[in-house]
């Protein structure tokens, strides 16, 4: 049997925050993903930036998650150069100020994402939304 893929995982502090510990769905279905990221052992990875957004956002369960996942070495802490990152190529993405300043909000999970393992899992689908347009704007520019 071949073993799991380990991936590297980049995950939003809105996930952070809705796992608490409420039966609501949303509530249960985060728990239920951090709890998946942990025992198939995946990586977090975070940079100092997301890492400050989780310390004012995370609840108790991911609180403990966390440490948790750092007790098992399941973290990695990265750093973007900045030269890197996709904060001054904004402008070039081609989107309407709405979606710049969205996109702004969020660009540094993309930047963590682009430096490891090209996934990030957040519920923000607004910002799911702007990044999918620049991305397809993107490849339609490279054709």
């Amino acid at each position: 049997m071949t073993p799991k893929k380990k991936l590297m995982l980049v995950i939003d502090a809105d996930i952070a925050h809705s796992a608490g510990e409420s039966n609501h769905p949303v509530s249960s279905n985060c728990r239920n993903f951090l709890e998946a990221v942990r025992e198939n052992g995946h990586k977090l990875i975070m940079t100092k930036e997301i890492r400050d957004e989780w310390n004012r956002h995370q609840s108790n369960y991911s609180t403990r998650w966390r440490a948790l996942m750092v007790s098992r070495k399941q973290v990695n802490m990265i750093r973007i150069d900045e030269n890197k990152k996709t904060e001054s190529d904004l402008p070039n993405w081609g989107l309407t100020d709405k979606q710049e300043k969205i996109a702004l909000k969020d660009c540094h999970l993309i930047d963590a994402a682009l430096q490891s393992g090209k996934i990030v899992a957040s519920g923000d689908n607004t910002a799911r939304d702007v990044f999918s347009v620049a991305s397809k704007k993107e490849k339609n520019s490279e054709l």
